[in-house]
């Protein structure tokens, strides 16, 4: 035998049902025959050395496939090693469906002696299964092609109990063939002899299967035969003569139909004329005969009585019918006023007594409002005196606290001699102005030149980046409220953040925020109330107040971009100080993101003009830059969950020459992060289905693998969102390739080899699936962790 290489090469194969060895499946599994190599058009001459144990494929999952159905199929190596002796060397990973007999060059033969071919459309208890277009031979005449409408299975495999056929040639015709006359029209026939020791594992393939190669599906010869019902018979004659109507004079037409044959025509046609005549001409007499007979009867005594009894019987009855419905629907139209008199009655009730309980409860309430009102006054005019009192006694016992205070002596209490003026009122800041944008807005009217233009402002700006990696940071943009970034230091984090900021014309709009180690909740990202002085303190940081800006902006314009950007993300724990918004931006927007700043309760008369909340609105974009060594914090899984985690490799950084040229526009927000925006139903089929086996891959059980890797919903949504986002703007792989690196693999961990072996079996799946980025991430992970002696850690590599 040759030195075939079966992954290299497709195959048509005959499924074989198995219940499973041992172990129960999680899947419907069988076996595949191949018994035809459809790349290189040969039989499969020694099923056991081209196809070990013992001359089938694992078929990994079934579904509704049955045994006898023949599938096309391409195998892969079993990467179980060492096998079993019951263990195939090849498998067929994933669904495999029914051949489809369009295009096929191949068909089997049946052996069937006795075929009638113009007898009813069965083969009683047929020796094999067939393909989907099959032929059949007895003696030394060969019949076909023919269609496998239906085969009807026995108690056990490989036993048929019938097989139902109709004509696969042009308009329900099959033809004769005799073996010289099968070469002449170029069909080769070979045979697939089984290997012995195959009865032993089922039944499917009992005797060799004999096959005809070629355009099985056109072949003609001189001998046709006819299976048109004749119940299409008609129709078929109508449409050949090009008549829509059938008028009286067709009718005559078609009994007279085979004394209209056209000149040359075929033995087929012939023969159906002949068929269309008998049978017009029988019912045409059949017809009249039943005609002239009613007649006759109806002209008799007995037929006129007959007659007029039966008119005045439906006469009668339709009466009565009629009748009965008048006086039904008179009862219901009785029963349905008396029903809305009752209702509305009671309705009325109910609206009087409903508006007796609320003009009850608004008694209360307004007793109750007067009553808290005067206790307010109350409060306000102790807790004045008291602030005075304790003002007094720091500024008389204690000046030098007094004096570091600084606004001590400036207090809440009215002067009591008349001699201070009006009590310091906290300035109010929700009154702060959008930031201008800090180049002319436009719309932009394409989305893919506007990428391109992005990439030229980055080369512009001396910072050199690939044009995909650049059209990633547009797509993470749009598609994810807070996107995180790694890489080596000096490579351009940061910059990529604030140059994209800047390119899109909302330099002003940016806030970069240094993080600190101390940073242990949300007081220091967002202020707190200051209880001393009665007034919100938004903090130093500006984020609180940049918030309010980018939320009247997008109230009244929806023209600014607002970036903020944490440098050194995680060098203080994230769950702690961003806890809050960690909640909110991963939200859709479409769903409520408001941020509390602080308890309204405590708001007092002289900080009634701050704002005790703001809404996150669409047009803020949280970024991060992340180190992973012994300064910094490790992120919880809990984080990654919500994130996109860009990965910047020092292959994204390409050399470029700064120039003057870049984007003197940029472009509204609204456009951005809305018109621009798609959502994750709108994934491309293409792209989806590249990164889906992947992710089933990580989740399948499988023995050696240890647990399986589940994705969550959240971050299975964030994947088809990604790839919604980057429809047109980046190829469909190599938009799976960001989409898998950036929010599957920063999920994706486990301990001990089990999870190991898993993860090298991801990364020849990824190279198999051309996810360069991706395969390259992980298998420098693992080449760390064989390193170092350790378990696999996925953002450890950098």
């Amino acid at each position: 035998m040759a030195d075939y290489d079966p992954t290299r090469e497709q195959y048509l194969a005959i499924v074989s049902e198995w219940i499973g060895l041992g172990k129960s499946s999680a899947s419907r599994v069988g076996n595949a025959y191949p018994i035809f190599s459809l790349t290189n058009n040969r039989v499969v001459s020694e099923p056991l050395k081209e196809f070990p144990n013992p001359g089938y494929v694992f078929l990994v999952n079934r579904g509704d496939l049955r045994g006898g159905d023949f599938v096309r199929v391409q195998p892969s190596e079993n990467i179980q090693k060492p096998y079993k002796m019951t263990d195939c060397a090849f498998v067929i990973k994933g669904m495999v469906t029914p051949v489809d007999p369009a295009g096929l060059r191949v068909a089997t033969v049946l052996e069937v002696p006795g075929f009638e071919p113009d007898g009813e459309p069965v083969i009683r208890r047929p020796e094999q299964s067939v393909t989907p277009l099959f032929f059949v031979r007895n003696g030394t005449k060969t019949y076909g092609p023919l269609r496998r409408e239906q085969l009807l299975t026995g108690a056990n495999e490989g036993i048929y109990e019938a097989l139902h056929w109709s004509a696969a040639g042009r308009d329900h015709v099959f033809y004769e063939f005799s073996s010289q006359s099968l070469k002449q029209l170029g069909l080769t026939e070979m045979t697939y002899t089984p290997a012995p020791v195959a009865e032993v594992y089922n039944e499917v393939i009992r005797k060799p299967f004999h096959l005809l190669l070629g355009p099985v599906d056109r072949v003609t010869s001189s001998h046709p035969h006819d299976r048109l019902p004749e119940a299409l018979l008609a129709e078929w004659y109508l449409k050949t003569q090009k008549i829509e109507d059938v008028p009286p004079e067709v009718v005559q037409r078609l009994r007279s139909s085979s004394d209209h044959v056209p000149e040359g025509a075929d033995e087929v046609i012939r023969q159906r004329c002949r068929r269309v005549s008998r049978l017009f001409m029988s019912l045409t007499a059949f017809q009249s005969e039943r005609s002239a007979v009613a007649g006759r009867y109806l002209r008799t005594e007995e037929g006129k009585k007959s007659l007029d009894e039966a008119v005045q019987r439906e006469v009668a009855v339709r009466s009565k019918d009629i009748d009965a419905q008048v006086r039904q629907l008179q009862a219901d139209q009785v029963t349905e006023r008396q029903r809305l008199a009752e209702d509305l009655d009671r309705r009325k009730k109910e609206h009087a007594a409903a508006v007796a309980e609320l003009e009850a409860e608004i008694r209360t309430i307004e007793s109750r409002r007067e009553s808290l009102v005067r206790e307010e006054g109350l409060l306000k005019s102790r807790l004045r005196d008291g602030i005075g009192k304790i003002t007094d006694q720091i500024r008389e016992q204690v000046p030098l606290v007094a004096a570091l205070a600084g606004g001590v002596t400036v207090s809440h209490a009215p002067a009591t001699n008349g001699a201070a003026g009006k009590p310091a009122v906290a300035p109010s800041w929700d009154t702060v102005m959008p930031a201008e944008p800090s180049k002319p807005l436009h719309p932009a009217s394409d989305e893919v030149a506007l990428v391109d233009r992005l990439s030229s402002e980055f080369a512009a700006s001396g910072l050199g980046l690939a044009r995909d990696f650049v059209a990633n940071l547009y797509v993470s943009l749009k598609s994810q409220g807070l996107n995180l970034i790694m890489g080596p230091p000096g490579h351009g984090k940061s910059s990529s953040v604030t140059t994209l900021a800047r390119a899109l014309g909302h330099a002003n709009a940016l806030l970069e925020i240094a993080v600190r180690r101390t940073w242990s909740d949300d007081r220091y990202l967002l202020g707190f109330f200051d209880s001393f002085h009665g007034r919100y303190d938004p903090g130093p940081t500006g984020l609180a107040t940049r918030l309010a800006q980018a939320m009247h902006d997008w109230d009244a314009k929806k023209q600014g971009l607002y970036v903020v950007l944490l440098d050194e993300f995680n060098l203080a724990a994230p769950e702690y100080y961003f806890s809050q918004l960690l909640q909110l931006v991963t939200r859709p927007t479409d769903q409520p993101r408001v941020l509390r700043l602080f308890d309204p309760a405590l708001r007092t008369a002289e900080s009634a003009g701050q704002i005790d909340q703001v809404r996150v609105t669409p047009n803020v974009s949280f970024w991060g830059t992340i180190n992973y060594d012994e300064t910094t914090e490790r992120l919880s899984p809990r984080l990654l969950d919500r994130t996109g985690m860009i990965v910047l490799h020092p292959q994204d950084v390409v050399p470029s020459e700064v120039t003057t040229s870049g984007m003197t526009q940029g472009v509204p927000a609204a456009q951005i992060v809305g018109d621009f925006v798609r959502k994750p139903e709108q994934c491309p089929d293409e792209s989806w289905e590249i990164v889906r086996p992947l992710i089933e891959l990580l989740a399948e059980p499988r023995e050696g693998w240890g647990a399986a890797v589940h994705l969550s919903p959240r971050a299975v949504e964030g994947v088809r969102r990604y790839l919604a986002n980057a429809d047109k703007l980046l190829p469909p792989r190599t938009a799976a390739d960001f989409a898998f690196q950036q929010r599957v693999i920063p999920v994706t961990r486990g301990r001990g080899p089990g999870f190991t072996a898993r993860v090298r079996a991801l990364a020849e799946e990824l190279m198999a699936a051309g996810l360069e980025r991706s395969n390259r991430h992980v298998r420098d992970a693992l080449a760390l962790a064989d390193a170092h002696y350790g378990d696999v850690e996925m953002l450890a590599y950098v």
